[in-house]
């Protein structure tokens, strides 16, 4: 019994850094970035977010890391030292965009914000925020509050200069960049399948879904 103790409590630290290894070899892998620029009352950014885009999240969510960036093809200008957005469909659409912005800074893991801007997407954007913050358990007075807010503004502007400063520059919404990087034939890609777009990329061990994609 006293040779079986060590032996036993050395099996298990064995076992113990075997299991590490592989958690550390999966964690070096970094999940594919991938950026879309796209505006709440744009269709065919709504129609991706709750199809290709909700796609992925479901089946490539672990190897992605999603950041959806709610401005599109909007003007944003100074006006008495803050900053004021003009947006392609109006106030409203400014207000959503906002809202998701919003969503994000406060709930920054995609798992918790993205059915939040997924049901916000399937609806009605300017009309459906509080019903969809309650139905995802996000706290819907201090993302609204945010939105009105200079810390809103603040926040839009941050993704309003990231979407000026992109190379190329964009030319329309949704617009895909995966890794830093945008091609009009990736644009394509994603929007027939991010999932297999996202597998293709990904240089770790891939999910199994990535064999059926």
């Amino acid at each position: 019994r006293g040779v079986q103790g060590p032996r036993k409590t050395n099996r298990m630290k064995a076992l113990l850094v075997l299991v590490l290894l592989c958690i550390v070899a999966v964690s070096c892998y970094a999940p594919v970035k991938v950026e879309m620029s796209m505006e709440t009352l744009c269709g065919a950014c709504r129609f991706d977010t709750c199809n290709t885009v909700a796609n992925a999240m479901n089946e490539v969510g672990s190897i992605m890391d999603l950041r959806v960036m709610s401005f599109g093809n909007g003007i944003q200008y100074q006006q008495g030292g803050q900053w004021k957005f003009q947006c392609q469909h109006g106030p409203e659409e400014c207000k959503a965009n906002k809202l998701i912005t919003c969503a994000r800074h406060f709930y920054p893991n995609q798992t918790q914000h993205f059915p939040f801007i997924n049901c916000l997407e399937s609806w009605r954007p300017q009309e459906m925020g509080k019903s969809c913050a309650e139905h995802t358990g996000l706290d819907w007075d201090r993302i609204e509050s945010c939105a009105h807010s200079p810390l809103g503004a603040e926040l839009e502007h941050r993704i309003a200069d990231w979407a000026e400063h992109l190379n190329p520059p964009r030319k329309y919404a949704p617009w895909y960049v995966i890794d830093g990087i945008h091609t009009e034939e990736l644009n394509k890609q994603c929007r027939s399948s991010l999932s297999k777009v996202v597998c293709a990329k990904y240089q770790g061990p891939k999910p199994q879904i990535c064999q059926f994609l």
